[in-house]
């Protein structure tokens, strides 16, 4: 009986879904790429990462990390590696460019910028608070070094995307843009989550600035923002310009907005019923 009671709970334990510790799935190719800075920044943010092989991607559960980590090397299986599914900081400057007329790989740019450091960069998006704290024009790097480089999206882009740093010469020329869900992905995908293009990819040679930028940019990926100020931030406020506009507004009819964000302007919203026009 007992050795029965045993084998029926070991199998039970096989059933359980596998459970991570850590917050955040770093994707690497291998061992090689492992950026121990970017660790350490991760770590001084107040999260943990587990280390996820490109080869093998296919064998973790990534839907038990609250974000991806896109780590920069040549990855493995890119084709695989869901960043329309879930949450994602690419720190990557080998995969988010067009590689082949039929390869859009990450398909977040359709050309691939460099700019070698110290890589003076500027803010574009004055509003968003991913540059809270940061200066209007600051270098990304601490040395200037030819082989070390900040990345950025150049040529066509996804419809949509938000421009938040870019480089001195070109507003477009971006080196941290922010997807947000139902964007599409010049690969055809379209996201479901909020993505982030992080092009200062060198840790080890932040500045200040890009070390709070990086700090702010886990924290948009994770929470969104609140542009209005009304308590609810992106996931929630279907327009985050307006602070009348929100989950707990009251509808309004006839005024041609979906006030209370349940997908129902004016009288196509039940709440509006039997008011009078």
């Amino acid at each position: 009986m007992n050795n029965r009671f045993f084998v029926l709970c070991m199998f039970g334990l096989l059933l359980l879904p596998t459970v991570y510790a850590s917050d955040f799935a770093y994707i690497v190719k291998s061992s090689l790429g492992i950026d121990n800075y970017l660790i350490n920044e991760i770590n001084n943010n107040g999260y943990t990462v587990d280390i996820v092989f490109s080869g093998n991607i296919s064998e973790y559960d990534l839907s038990s990390y609250r974000m991806l980590i896109i780590g920069d090397q040549n990855l493995d299986n890119i084709d695989l590696i869901p960043i329309d599914q879930y949450r994602s900081l690419i720190i990557n400057s080998f995969n988010y460019f067009k590689k082949s007329p039929t390869d859009f790989q990450l398909g977040i740019s359709s050309v691939a910028g460099s700019l070698t450091s110290p890589s003076i960069l500027v803010l574009v998006d004055n509003g968003s608070p991913i540059v809270e704290g940061v200066s209007q024009r600051f270098n990304a790097y601490t040395l200037s070094d030819p082989n070390v480089k900040t990345a950025y999206l150049k040529g066509q882009k996804p419809a949509g995307i938000n421009f938040i740093i870019s480089t001195e010469s070109l507003d477009s020329d971006s080196v941290i843009a922010t997807i947000n869900p139902g964007t599409s992905y010049l690969n055809g995908r379209v996201a479901n989550e909020r993505n982030l293009f992080f092009g200062i990819t060198k840790s080890q040679y932040w500045t200040r600035n890009s070390s709070l930028l990086f700090s702010n940019s886990l924290k948009w990926v994770l929470e969104g923002e609140d542009r209005d100020e009304d308590g609810f931030n992106s996931d929630f406020d279907c327009n985050d310009t307006d602070p009348n506009v929100n989950p707990d507004s009251q509808e309004v009819p006839y005024d041609g907005i979906d006030n209370d964000c349940n997908q129902g302007a004016d009288c196509l919203d039940p709440d509006c019923a039997g008011q009078a026009g």
